[in-house]
């Protein structure tokens, strides 16, 4: 079967570049996590603001190469003739030549690859952060007695919290 090959070049041309703006988005959202992480172990709050700023900078790149590569999806069905949730990298594959095959192969792995590290670099910082919630438990317990209250916050805003038990007997 012979398929016309120049419509495809453009948008193949396009989906490369944006495999390489999610390759970059990934480097710089784990690089930006790690920051994190280093800096919460630092206990350097000024940065640990910064950075938590540059995350929250960061999502709208992220929304909007996500969208572009949502309507390049589309664009590729059309030109494929089938649904956009349907397409396949390999629908695609057999209407490409070896060099743009290979170029698009090595766009994947490279994105599968940032996208590995950036789930560990994720799991690395919910560790530290669970640690961080931890050890600051630990010692709001060893501090107050059961019976005083102290402000926490939590992820529904602020929380009195009381210890279970002193770890001292006032009894003597």
């Amino acid at each position: 079967m012979i398929f016309e090959a120049t419509p495809m070049e453009p948008l193949v041309e396009e989906l490369v570049a944006a495999l390489d703006e999610q390759i970059e988005l990934l480097k710089l959202r784990r690089a930006l996590l790690e920051g994190l992480c280093q800096a919460m172990l630092r206990r350097d709050e000024g940065t640990v603001e910064k950075l938590l700023d540059r995350i929250e900078q960061a999502q709208p790149l992220q929304a909007a190469a996500d969208g572009s590569l949502m309507a390049l999806r589309e664009a590729l069905a059309k030109a494929l003739r089938c649904d956009a949730r349907q397409l396949k990298l390999s629908m695609l594959w057999q209407r490409l030549g070896a060099a743009q095959r290979q170029r698009l192969e090595s766009r994947r792995g490279e994105v599968l690859a940032q996208a590995e590290a950036f789930r560990r670099q994720h799991l690395t910082a919910t560790v530290v952060l669970t640690e961080c919630a931890r050890v600051n438990r630990l010692l709001l317990e060893s501090l107050f007695p059961p019976s005083q209250a102290v402000v926490t916050y939590g992820t529904r805003g602020t929380e009195e919290w009381r210890a279970p038990s002193g770890l001292m007997d006032e009894e003597m």
